[in-house]
């Protein structure tokens, strides 16, 4: 894997995302000491892709760690974006540790995430249902920790909507 190639789809991604959502972009990110990839007043993100289109999305539990930590240390909330490597906002999930009451929450225990979280946009598009008036998510763990999984326009609805 070349990490030019990789650097490219991934600068896709965060400005696909920063764009999106109004934040900034991080200078350089992974490259300096910064923490994080984009970011807002009140949130911390970081992005991963893959170079090929169509594979299932994935949270991995060590980068949400870190970014918990960084986040932290910014005095702001983590956010972690994930796609199925195709760098659209309709195949985007978020992952965070909190949602605002404004949002419908949905429990599922077949997702509880051990060291790596996978799965097919489709599939959590169904189980989020596409016909609803505000914002959905559905609660999962890390460990012992709750986490709301929701596509990234439901987080933008959600993060507008305050």
């Amino acid at each position: 894997m070349n990490s030019d190639s990789t650097k490219y789809y991934s600068n896709k991604q965060e400005s696909l995302i920063s764009n999106y959502l109004g934040w900034t972009k991080v200078p350089a990110s992974g490259a300096l000491m910064k923490p994080g990839d984009i970011y807002s007043d009140e949130y911390l993100g970081e992005c991963k892709t893959h170079m090929i289109s169509g594979v299932p999305v994935s949270f991995n539990r060590d980068v949400w760690t870190k970014l918990k930590r960084e986040a932290m240390s910014q005095f702001r909330r983590p956010v972690y974006f994930s796609d199925d490597g195709s760098q659209q906002i309709q195949n985007t999930w978020v992952i965070l540790d909190n949602v605002r009451s404004s949002v419908s929450i949905y429990s599922s225990d077949e997702l509880r995430i051990r060291n790596l979280f996978k799965f097919n946009s489709t599939d959590m598009k169904k189980k989020l249902g596409t016909v609803r008036n505000r914002p959905a998510c559905i609660s999962s763990s890390i460990g012992n920790e709750t986490v709301y999984v929701m596509s990234v326009s439901d987080f933008k609805n959600m993060i507008e909507d305050y």
